[in-house]
Order: C-alpha cells, then sequence, then structure tokens
C-alpha cells in the first residue's frame, strides 16, 4: 500500500526578502545571487544586495512612491537601532568582565 502526502512541498532554502517586490530580480549563475532593476527608476545593479536595495528606497530612488519610501526609512531606522543596542550591551559587558579582571587581579585570585 502507498501513501500519499497531500502536503505540497514548498522552496528550499532561505525566504526571499520583501524588498525584493519593488525590483525585477534576475538570477546570475551563481546561485543564491541576483542582478536587480527597480521598478521604479530602472536603476540596475549587477549584484543586488539586499540592504542595498532597502537603502535605494529609502533614501535615492526620486522616483518610489511616499509611502513605500517612509516604510523602508523606519525599517533601517529600527534596524540600526537595534544594532545600536546589541553593540552597547556588548561594549557594557566587555567593560564589566574587564573590572572584575582588574578587582580579581588586586585581590590575588587570580
Amino acid at each position: 500500500m502507498v501513501r500519499q502526502n497531500n502536503k505540497s512541498k514548498g522552496k528550499a532554502g532561505r525566504k526571499q526578502d520583501e524588498v525584493w517586490e519593488y525590483f525585477e530580480k534576475k538570477a546570475l549563475k551563481s546561485p543564491g545571487h541576483f542582478l536587480g532593476e527597480c521598478n521604479f527608476c530602472h536603476m540596475k545593479w549587477n549584484r543586488a544586495y539586499v540592504h542595498m536595495l532597502q537603502s535605494h528606497l529609502a533614501n535615492e530612488c526620486v522616483e518610489c512612491p511616499e509611502k513605500i519610501q517612509n516604510y523602508w526609512l523606519g525599517y533601517i531606522s529600527a534596524k540600526d537601532s537595534l544594532n545600536d543596542d546589541d553593540s552597547y550591551d556588548t561594549a557594557s559587558i566587555t567593560s564589566q568582565e574587564s573590572t572584575n579582571s582588574k578587582n580579581k587581579k588586586r585581590k590575588g585570585l587570580n
């Protein structure tokens, strides 16, 4: 007896970033890399990186509708804010570890 699986199989790999909704995507010979062309101003990239496309819509594309531009400005700002918080936490932890190490040396615990 053969069982049939009614679940459709999805594509394997990384999920496509939402920024690609606003760009024409053409596959390159190397897997996972793409040419990109803006749907608004038709600027082209020989190798399109997601962060570059996001920045283009937020800061550079003069043909991009204001609503879409504002969305990507907010997206980039929020992402930068999270990165700033992470670097602050790392610096804080490093500073605490350094202080603890100095205190141990003073007390002869090292």
